[in-house]
């Protein structure tokens, strides 16, 4: 998964501009990486593109190798199969030889056999063949009585999230207490209504479960259960109740929360966006007059920053322009000559797609650096590009009664639009005591929101004592569009508390 996302974070380093996507687990790390969904072909084949993506340069670079190194490549391949061969053949040769003069040493020597000894062989053999026959039908059955899905508490859950994993509700449903008021479809529709980074896009990696007996015929079950994203792994906890009927265990169902909207018809309106192109059909060339203008931002605060061997470069920007506004960075990491260290692409602790006047935190992995680099004459560059973006931005989503506790910020998610959020992710960003800009993060909830709806968040942040600011971003640090900053405008005083939380959601179409 590293490398997928290596690729598509720095897409730009690959020119790769389009991606072909055939399964519903990648998308949202496409989406939190910066692709936009461009159309979906009839074969269910998603088309997934990289704004701002140079095409590959019709005159490629061709590195100069060698003399001696070309030569190598030339001849040691064969040489080495060449060799091999030699000495296969050798060996075969030899080892031929040598049989051949040991047969004809033992031919010569006399054969004494006994009939005693034939049949004592003969009771040997069929005494054990009949002992390992007898082992190995006991241990099969034993095994397959064991792993019945039903025998034991253990068996039943476990049966019971496979079926779930791979979507198999009719199986899952077969797990459950017959005796319980609760149809089929009553079940699909519980298990199938809600959207979520764990409900549509996770993969069951493992289980752990712990059987307590309550009585012969009641257990408890809790689970400990990993899942396997596109955007990292989740460990979910929970704790079933089993019954026996008829030396068979089932699960009793779990009841689901009743959360009613208000509102029984919702009207909110919408904005359009779009993009013309080439107003004139021609393949040849494109009219400059149809050219967009970059949309202006601002870069108001950028940090370079360093926890445990980690360094990171942490800002704040803006989009300043009366048009949305696709965001994408690039961090160059340069030593005392000058040199580039390190270049890297921000992935998804930012929101790429920005509405007017909007603010995003972003934040950068640099690399692992260690304890012995001197990090004084360490410099970077932070360039930015925008485009004007015509996606869709669902922004109807706001955040509630939020609480901070010395590290912990608690709050409500809520939807009052028209359509799901599949993944809510939350962007926080960090001040120390001085007002200095420390730290940036992203949160993925692992339930979506339905319209009309909300979902409690409790996150934990990131300690400023464990953050090392490094180096300070000034003018000469931004670039923007090809051109250097020559002022930067203060984020409102709102966005300078020492804890805000910011929201980006994806909203799965067709």
């Amino acid at each position: 998964m590293e490398l997928v996302r290596e690729f598509l974070v720095n897409a730009d380093k690959f020119n790769l501009k389009y991606v072909f996507n055939n399964d519903k687990f990648y998308e949202p790390i496409l989406f939190f990486a910066g692709w936009n969904k461009v159309n979906l072909l009839p074969n269910n084949i998603a088309i997934w593109e990289k704004p701002d993506i140079a095409p590959l340069p019709s005159i490629l670079p061709r590195k100069n190798i060698p003399q001696i190194q070309r030569l190598m490549w030339g001849i040691l391949p064969l040489a080495c199969f060449v060799n091999m061969c030699f000495w296969f053949f050798f060996f075969k040769i030899y080892r031929v030889a040598t049989n051949r003069k040991v047969n004809k040493s033992l031919s010569n020597l006399p054969i004494l056999t006994s009939k005693a000894d034939n049949n004592h062989n003969w009771l040997f053999h069929t005494f054990w063949f009949a002992s390992v026959l007898v082992i190995s039908i006991i241990i099969f059955a034993y095994s397959i009585i064991e792993t019945q899905p039903q025998y034991s508490p253990k068996n039943a859950t476990l049966s019971y999230y496979n079926a779930i994993d791979f979507r198999n509700f009719e199986e899952a449903y077969s797990y459950l207490n017959p005796k319980e008021n609760i149809s089929f479809e009553q079940f699909t529709l519980e298990q199938t209504i809600e959207d979520g980074i764990l409900a549509s896009y996770a993969k069951l990696d493992g289980i752990e479960t712990e059987t307590t007996f309550l009585n012969n015929e009641t257990a408890k079950v809790d689970v400990k259960a990993k899942w396997v994203t596109a955007l990292g792994d989740y460990e979910t906890e929970h704790q079933h109740e089993l019954i026996k009927i008829s030396n068979k265990w089932f699960l009793v169902p779990e009841k689901k929360s009743i959360d009613i909207p208000p509102d029984q018809f919702i009207n909110l309106p919408n904005i359009s966006l779009h993009s013309q192109g080439r107003r004139l059909a021609d393949v040849n060339k494109t009219r400059h007059e149809d050219v967009l203008d970059r949309p202006q931002v601002n870069l108001s605060e950028v940090n370079l920053v360093k926890t445990d061997t980690i360094l990171s470069v942490v800002g704040m920007l803006q989009n300043l322009d009366n048009v949305p506004a696709y965001i994408s960075i690039e961090v160059k990491l340069y030593d005392e000559n000058n040199e580039i260290i390190v270049k890297q692409n921000v992935n998804d602790i930012i929101k790429h797609n920005l509405l007017p006047k909007e603010v995003t935190p972003f934040r950068i992995k640099l690399s692992n650096i260690s304890n012995s680099t001197t990090l004084e004459p360490i410099n970077f560059v932070v360039e930015v590009k925008s485009l004007v973006s015509t996606e869709e931005i669902y922004a109807h989503t706001a955040l509630q009664n939020i609480e901070q506790k010395q590290h912990k910020l608690s709050g409500e998610f809520i939807n009052f639009g028209t359509n799901e959020v599949s993944i809510p992710q939350l962007l926080s960003a960090q001040r120390n005591d001085e007002g200095i800009l420390t730290w940036a993060d992203k949160f993925y909830l692992e339930s979506g929101i339905r319209p009309q709806r909300k979902r409690n968040f409790d996150i934990q942040l990131m300690n400023n004592n464990h953050i090392e600011i490094i180096k300070k971003g000034t003018l000469e640090n931004y670039i923007i569009n090809g051109k250097r900053m020559n002022n930067t405008t203060r984020i409102s005083n709102k966005l300078n508390e020492k804890s805000v939380l910011f929201f980006n959601n994806f909203v799965y179409s067709n």
